[in-house]
């Protein structure tokens, strides 16, 4: 018998991305599971903080923000948003 495969995921719960990519580990580890030679898959999830400085009490809207923040026009942030939305219902 092997040792579990360790894999240690850090991600920041804000982060759409972070989530798809769990949503995604958690479908193909879901898929192989059975496998008839599938290893025993250990994962552990930690927190992390990818933009500390994020201001809490921001005047106006995520879109204002991430405009003002990346230096990008409202329409391609909204467009953004809209990509990254789709991305997540499909994980």
């Amino acid at each position: 018998m092997t040792d579990a495969i360790k894999i240690d995921v850090w991600s920041d719960i804000a982060c759409p991305w972070c989530y798809i990519g769990k949503r995604n580990l958690e479908k193909g580890l879901a898929e192989t599971a059975t496998d008839a030679d599938a290893p025993a898959v250990e994962v552990t999830y930690h927190s992390f903080e990818l933009s500390p400085d994020t201001p809490v009490d921001f005047e106006g809207d995520e879109l204002d923000f991430l405009a003002g923040h990346k230096g990008m026009p409202r329409e391609r942030v909204s467009e953004m948003l809209e990509n990254v939305t789709g991305v997540a219902a499909n994980a």
